[in-house]
């Protein structure tokens, strides 16, 4: 039977099924396209942001490259300015190490050094027979008295002998055990804690504390060997004020061997001041 219809119930009639099924289609297809868009903007985003990251990175690169090379020349010349056979390098130190200004690029970089041969080497490349041995039981009995800890009294660069005044105690020890009999290491590592902080302190001073902890012959030429009074191997801070606020820090280590004393390196080779291990510390962008 046919439905009558009338005209004002034309915009009334209920949708058809067909209708129904395209309406349907259409709103997921919609939905995928929108994610998809979104998908492909973010990766647009991501490039771009990676391609900024690359490009600063580089430009970091090229600026921690130049001023390295500066700060090279200025530590050398810095050096030169000082008469080491007259007065101690460390001695010539300002205020929290402070060792000079240099003005690069319109920028004002403050050096900052101290006293980085507190620790024990643990590089034996291009030692003696009997300076590997005794850098062998240093090692062994710094492993014995800090366990894990031994990891952060251990460095991989610089002269072989240690220096008195920055080493941990824990150093010191393992250094006399090295090299003098048991009966004698409280004694000697006594004796060197009470005279290192004395302004004056050089290696008659030390010899003197020897001397007190009743060290002779072959333990104390040992000794002598591996401790010193004046370090050749020194840990840096440069710092440089940055628009906004806060610093830009770069860390280093520098060899700056005193006068004709040269100190030599692991691996058998004396150089002249060399700067190693420049790097950015990130740490002190995010402040």
């Amino acid at each position: 039977m046919l439905r009558r219809v009338r005209l004002g119930d034309v915009g009334r009639l209920p949708p058809r099924r067909g209708d129904l099924a395209r309406r349907g289609f259409a709103l997921p297809l919609v939905v995928l396209l929108t994610v998809i868009a979104g998908i492909i903007l973010a990766a647009m985003l991501d490039r771009f942001g990676g391609q900024q990251v690359f490009a600063q990175r580089q430009l970091d690169q090229y600026r921690d490259h130049h001023i390295a090379r500066g700060l090279q020349e200025a530590m050398q010349a810095w050096v030169n300015s000082v008469d080491t056979q007259t007065q101690s390098l460390k001695k010539s130190l300002g205020e929290a190490g402070k060792a000079f200004d240099l003005e690069l690029d319109g920028q004002r970089i403050t050096i900052y050094l101290q006293d980085g041969q507190g620790t024990a080497l643990a590089e034996f490349a291009g030692l003696s027979t009997e300076e590997l041995a005794t850098s062998a039981e240093v090692l062994d009995q710094l492993r014995k008295s800090s366990g894990n800890e031994a990891r952060q009294l251990i460095r991989r660069e610089g002269p072989l002998a240690v220096s008195v005044q920055a080493a941990d105690e824990r150093v010191l020890s393992a250094v006399a055990r090295a090299c003098c009999d048991s009966s004698r290491v409280s004694r000697v590592v006594s004796e060197l804690l009470r005279v290192r902080n004395d302004p004056e302190f050089t290696i008659a001073t030390m010899a003197e504390a020897f001397t007190k902890a009743a060290v002779e012959g072959e333990e104390r030429v040992k000794l002598m060997q591996m401790l010193v009074t004046e370090p050749t191997l020194y840990r840096g801070v440069a710092e440089a004020p940055r628009q906004g606020g806060g610093v830009i820090r770069y860390t280093f280590n520098v060899l700056i061997p005193s006068g004709s004393n040269r100190a030599r390196l692991s691996g058998g080779v004396t150089r002249p001041m060399v700067v190693m291990d420049w790097q950015r510390d990130r740490a002190a962008d995010e402040r």
